[in-house]
């Protein structure tokens, strides 16, 4: 807190809860990354809880993050889903991890 006793702020938001909150985004990361045997390079325009680079060859939006370690999904099954959007065509319907995994019954 500031002596005028004013809140730091981001925008609206408190800046503790800020913090709070790309704290607990990395701390996703960092698990995903040592479930997946991926390295975490950058978020995306640099938007943290956006989409993730790992590896300069793995593009994770959070939210599938968040669905693989929330459900423990078994690593098989990330790799599976993301071998099969890579080799998708023009024209093809992306399937995302969300339908993926719902197809599998697995959540």
């Amino acid at each position: 807190m500031e002596a005028n006793n004013k809140v730091l702020k981001k925008g609206k938001i408190p800046l503790n809860l800020f913090s709070k909150l790309n704290n607990a985004i990395q701390q996703y990361v960092r698990i995903f990354e040592e479930k997946h045997d991926l390295g975490f390079h950058f978020w995306i325009g640099d938007q943290i809880g956006g989409t993730a680079d790992f590896n300069g060859a793995y593009s994770v939006c959070f939210k599938d993050i968040r669905l693989d370690l929330e459900n423990d999904i078994p690593k098989k099954y990330f790799n599976e889903w993301y071998d099969m959007i890579g080799i998708a065509t023009d024209g093809d319907i992306e399937i995302t991890y969300y339908s993926f995994l719902k197809n599998k019954n697995l959540i």
